[in-house]
C-alpha cells in the first residue's frame, strides 16, 4: 500500500480522521503553551575525609590529645564511597523529601552519587528543579543545606566529634537552564498516541466498509441471476452438488433417466460395428405403424417393348 492509497483511505474516512487529528493538535498546543516549563540547576559536593589521628609525638607535645575521640566509623572502610551512598539514601527517603517540599522545595529534586575530576573521594550531585529559575535555585539551596545536616547527624550518631568528621565541600555549580527535552518528550508522546489511534480507527472503518461491500455484491449477484431469492439445491448421496442435465435438441427439458434397483444410473450398452450389441443380446426392431404406406421398389426394364408379329 503506497502513500496515495493511504491518503485516499483517510479522505474516505474523514469523519474519523478529523476528530483524532483535532484532539492530537489540542494536546500538542496545551503541552507547548500552557504546561509549566522545567528549570534545572546542579551543585556538586565532594566529601572530604577527616584528619588522621594524632601521632605519639603530637600527644607528647599536647597530652590533651590523648583523650580526644578520633574514631570515625566511615573512615575505617577501604571504599569511602559508603558515606556518599548513606547520604543519598537519607536524602531519598520519603520523610526527608516531604520535609523539603514543605519548606518550599520542588518535589522533582534528586541527589545522586557521581565521580568527577578523577577524584578518589566520594562525591554527590544535587539537582535543583522548579517551574522558574528562582524556584530551581531555591530548591538547590534547600537540598544542599539538608545534605549538610544529614552528613553531620549521620556521623554524630556514631559518637564522632566534629573535628574528625567527613565534610561536604561544594566544588561546582551550574545556573538554572530550561529543559526543552522534557517538553519535547511530552509532545512526541502525544503525537505518537494520536498516530496510533488514527490508524486504528481508519483500519477498523475500512474493514467494516469492505465487509458491507462484499455482502451487497453477493446479494446483487444472486438477484441478478434469477430475479428472486435463491432456492435450495438438492444434494447427491455423496454430498456433491448435482450436475445440470443437457437440454434436448428441440429445446425441451431432458427426460428423467431410469434408475436401477441399487439407485445408480443405468450404464450404456456397447454396440458392435454391424449394429448388434457386443454382448450378444438382440435389439428389438422398431414396430411398424399401421398407417405407414408400403411402397414396392420399381422394376427395372432392359429394353423397349415391341409389338407382337412385327
Amino acid at each position: 500500500m503506497d502513500l496515495l492509497s493511504i491518503a485516499r483511505i483517510m479522505l474516505k474516512h474523514k469523519l474519523l480522521v478529523v476528530p483524532v487529528m483535532a484532539l492530537t493538535l489540542i494536546g500538542v498546543v496545551y503541552v507547548a503553551e500552557f504546561s509549566k516549563p522545567l528549570y534545572e540547576t546542579t551543585a556538586d559536593y565532594v566529601f572530604v575525609p577527616p584528619p588522621a589521628a594524632p601521632t605519639a609525638a603530637q600527644i607528647a607535645q599536647d597530652p590533651n590529645l590523648a583523650n580526644v575521640n578520633t574514631a570515625n566509623v566511615f573512615s575505617r572502610f577501604n571504599d569511602q564511597s559508603i558515606i556518599a551512598d548513606a547520604i543519598v539514601g537519607r536524602m531519598s527517603s520519603a520523610s526527608t523529601q516531604q520535609s523539603l517540599v514543605n519548606a518550599g522545595a520542588d518535589r522533582r529534586f534528586t541527589v545522586t552519587p557521581i565521580a568527577l575530576y578523577g577524584s578518589p573521594e566520594p562525591m554527590v550531585e544535587v539537582l535543583g528543579t522548579g517551574s522558574t529559575a528562582a524556584e530551581a535555585l531555591k530548591t538547590s539551596t534547600l537540598v544542599s543545606a539538608a545534605l549538610q545536616r544529614s552528613l553531620y547527624s549521620l556521623q554524630r550518631a556514631q559518637g564522632t566529634i566534629p573535628a574528625y568528621m567527613f565534610t561536604a565541600l561544594q566544588v561546582s555549580s551550574s545556573p538554572p537552564v530550561i529543559k526543552v527535552s522534557s517538553m519535547l518528550r511530552s509532545v512526541v508522546a502525544i503525537l505518537g498516541v494520536g498516530v496510533v489511534l488514527l490508524f486504528v480507527f481508519v483500519s477498523v472503518g475500512d474493514a467494516i466498509d469492505k465487509k458491507r461491500a462484499g455482502a451487497r455484491a453477493g446479494a446483487d449477484h444472486t438477484m441478478a441471476a434469477n430475479g428472486s431469492a435463491p432456492q435450495a439445491q438438492p444434494v447427491a448421496a455423496n454430498g456433491s452438488a448435482p450436475q445440470a442435465q443437457p437440454a434436448a435438441a428441440n429445446g425441451s427439458a431432458p427426460q428423467a433417466q431410469p434408475v436401477a434397483a441399487n439407485g445408480s444410473a443405468p450404464q450404456a450398452q456397447p454396440v458392435a460395428a454391424n449394429g448388434v450389441p457386443a454382448n450378444g443380446a438382440m435389439v428389438r426392431p422398431p414396430e411398424l405403424h399401421l398407417w405407414t404406406p408400403i411402397v414396392a421398389p420399381p422394376m427395372s426394364v432392359r429394353g423397349e417393348p415391341r409389338p407382337i408379329g412385327l
